[in-house]
């Protein structure tokens, strides 16, 4: 007995090793708080730790500790939500602290994520979800299906689909500011 639980143990810690950093990657891109992030990371492998034995196929182990990071991420803003009073709390920008850069690169920097953030809010959770996995996370397509529970030319025509809309009202959005007086 002592000897498999030596083995899981080695699992985990090549699972932790392997995998942190894009799990990291994935809370980071959502939370935006580098203690927080961590804090939900650590929480993230904690749990998986506690359930590391039930595990039936290793090949989807990323797909689970991410699930577990989400589920984590959602209960962040969930309980955000209930102790700030409302959605209203989850809304704003935030610049990284210590920027020299000028105050209009900033300006325009916080405008245009801004735009891009109210477009991305635009398409359905799903597309939001894809596109976070795809880009902010580093997955590729086969593991996001895996992930998701959908076919890998699903996760692709949504790729491309979702980036086409967001170019799209792009587009429209800096052609009227160009148009304007």
């Amino acid at each position: 007995m002592e000897q498999k639980e030596q083995g899981l143990a080695e699992a985990f810690a090549w699972c932790y090793e392997t995998y942190y950093s894009r799990i990291f990657a994935y809370v980071w891109a959502r939370v935006r708080e580098r203690d927080l992030a961590e804090e939900l990371v650590a929480e993230t492998f904690a749990q998986a730790y506690a359930k590391f034995h039930t595990l039936r196929d290793p090949q989807a182990v990323l797909g689970w500790l991410l699930a577990i990071a989400r589920n984590l991420v959602a209960a962040h803003y969930r309980r955000q939500v209930r102790e700030r009073g409302g959605i209203q709390a989850l809304i704003g920008v935030t610049l990284r602290e210590g920027d020299e850069e000028s105050p209009s690169y900033l300006a325009e920097q916080k405008e245009i994520h801004e735009l891009l953030a109210e477009e991305i809010s635009r398409l359905s959770p799903r597309e939001q979800e894809v596109l976070r996995l795809k880009f902010e996370v580093g997955l590729k397509s086969s593991e996001i299906s895996r992930l998701l529970g959908i076919k890998e030319t699903t996760v692709r025509v949504m790729t491309f689909r979702a980036l086409a809309k967001l170019r799209r009202s792009l587009a429209q959005h800096y052609i009227s500011v160009i148009s304007s007086p």
